[in-house]
């Protein structure tokens, strides 16, 4: 995973910590998931775009193809998915990794 998919050499990913290690699949994860929801923002924007002549009145896009993420951002509606201490974290990687 840190060599292949994260592009990290090998002797930074020897010097990474756990934690360290830690944060930089968060902050790829985070980069990867954000590129994936403004490819789909374009592609909407793209749709509302096609469609507009054809339609009376003007066209909202976020009212017109609704994204879950954009749900879960509005006030009071959060994720409430529980986190990971570091300790629980670590055990998983470990069984994860001994898994394979």
């Amino acid at each position: 995973m840190a060599l292949g998919v994260v592009g990290l050499s090998f002797g930074d990913f020897c010097i990474l910590t756990f934690d360290e290690f830690q944060a930089v699949l968060k902050a790829y994860r985070e980069r990867e998931e954000m590129m994936c929801h403004e490819e789909w923002e374009r592609m909407r924007l793209h749709a509302v775009m096609t469609m507009q002549p054809h339609c009376g009145k003007k066209l909202d896009p976020k009212k017109v193809l609704p994204f879950e993420w954009e749900k879960l951002k509005r006030p009071g509606r959060e994720n409430t998915a529980p986190e990971l201490s570091k300790v629980e974290a670590k055990e998983a990687f470990l069984r994860r990794i001994n898994a394979s």
